[in-house]
């Protein structure tokens, strides 16, 4: 198995942003266990909805194709991404308007800045699983497989 380089390059300077935020202190106001593990929850519980237990271990699987070269890649493993890609914000949809019903219930009708940040911090959640984990394996292997039907062709 070969190691894709150029991927561990990124992934190396996506964690030197993260080490900066936590050298300076501000890693702890954007991990919050609750809103992670509900998160994480709703989440894991959409992928085995839709794909069963073997298609969200599936999923997993395939996010070693970013560091890996794995074969086969099928289409059904890119729509299987592209749906969990749209999980990862329902997950956050669903936490933020837990959120604000919770603010408009108990803060008489006003949306406390704890919410707020609640509010972005779920937010935040979404977009980096979706847009930094997943988006680009969905483009890498959807890369791979125009790759292979262009090599057909020729």
């Amino acid at each position: 198995m070969r190691i894709l380089y150029s991927s561990l390059v990124g992934m190396s300077l996506f964690l030197a942003v993260i080490l900066l935020s936590a050298v300076n202190g501000y890693i702890s106001e954007y991990i919050q266990p609750g809103a992670l593990l509900a998160y994480v929850v709703v989440f894991l519980g959409l992928c085995l909805i839709t794909f069963g237990y073997s298609g969200l271990v599936e999923v997993f699987y395939f996010s070693r194709i970013l560091f890996f070269h794995v074969e086969p890649v099928n289409y059904g493993v890119l729509l299987k991404i592209g749906y969990a890609i749209r999980y990862s914000y329902m997950s956050s949809c669903i936490w933020i308007l837990g959120c604000v019903g919770n603010g408009l219930l108990f803060d008489m009708g006003a949306l406390s800045p704890a919410i707020i940040a609640d509010i972005a911090v779920a937010l935040m959640y979404g977009v980096v699983t979706a847009e930094i984990v997943l988006r680009p394996i969905h483009n890498k292997i959807n890369y791979l497989l125009n790759m292979k039907v262009e090599n057909k062709n020729e």
